[in-house]
């Protein structure tokens, strides 16, 4: 009987040990997916570009000819910048930050789909905003997956932090 409970609990042990690894691992080998559609005036566009950059270098490129989205993978613990350029307009840009948070084991989905609008930014931009992104996509540690921060995208679209900004010189 000792025997069998001493097998029983090196299983036990030898199992919980494989799952740690195997989640640990999840994030050294896994990676996010991303999907982005860009919008002109509401509606799905074709006629843009698309860039991603880690550490300052562009990773890939694609010029646009159909209003699908434009997926993207990204490995776990680097940050990217997503360059939506449409002829005529300001530039978007999106920071992907696939840091794992502290502590965080595994994730509920690693999976990710947002939209960008592409026409004219109504509001006046000033030299310190005009290269800002307009979203961060982040792994939230409580959520335990790759969220948008709406909190960044009001501040900086919000016209009283723009004008605290532009006094601030």
């Amino acid at each position: 009987m000792k025997k069998l409970k001493l097998i029983v609990c090196v299983t036990i042990m030898l199992l919980s040990t494989y799952k740690v690894s195997a989640q640990n691992n999840y994030f050294k080998e896994g990676i996010l997916e991303v999907k982005g559609k860009a919008l002109f005036n509401g509606s799905p566009t074709s006629t843009y570009t698309v860039s991603v950059f880690n550490k300052g270098k562009k990773t890939d490129s694609i010029k646009s000819k159909s209003t699908r989205a434009v997926y993207f993978t990204f490995e776990f613990n680097n940050v990217y910048t997503i360059l939506y350029e449409i002829e005529g307009y300001g530039d978007k840009i999106i920071i992907v930050d696939t840091r794992v948070p502290e502590g965080l084991r595994y994730l509920e989905d690693d999976t990710h789909e947002f939209e960008i609008e592409l026409s004219q930014n109504l509001l006046k931009q000033t030299s310190e905003t005009e290269d800002m992104p307009v979203a961060i996509l982040f792994i939230d540690k409580k959520e335990k997956m790759l969220v948008l921060s709406d909190r960044y995208h009001s501040f900086i679209h919000n016209e009283n932090n723009c004008a605290l900004a532009s006094n601030e010189k």
